[in-house]
């Protein structure tokens, strides 16, 4: 069974991958349905609702991913950038410096964190 699941979460990656944004929400809803707390299908279901303008409902997928998977600096980060999508800098400049904290120090993750600052007028 894991094994499925795992086959199944992999071809969610690929189909995301290639932009098969309904491909890869069955897939993963497939998994989740198997098993509701696996952080790799929370984490990928945020980003496929992130990417198809779903910023709410990105922000409640990956904060679960996150809960799920607490040391995963690309969860923390991709909450993060969810976070500016819904228009909350707050929470975003929160989750993007535990990404940070977490080891996340390419140069996205960080003008992230500075727009996150700049919507909260806290850019110096």
């Amino acid at each position: 069974m894991a094994g499925d699941l795992n086959e199944k979460l992999r071809g969610a990656y690929l189909r995301f991958g290639s932009r098969d944004l309904a491909g890869a929400e069955r897939l993963c809803g497939e998994v989740l349905g198997a098993e509701p707390g696996n952080a790799g299908a929370l984490h990928l279901m945020g980003l496929v609702r992130l990417a198809g303008g779903r910023a709410r409902e990105a922000v409640s997928l990956l904060a679960r991913a996150v809960e799920q998977s607490p040391f995963d600096a690309a969860a923390a980060e991709n909450l993060g950038v969810a976070h500016l999508a819904a228009g909350e800098a707050r929470a975003a400049e929160q989750a993007l410096r535990r990404a940070i904290e977490l080891g996340a120090a390419h140069a996205s993750v960080f003008m992230r964190l500075g727009l996150a600052l700049a919507l909260q007028n806290r850019a110096a």
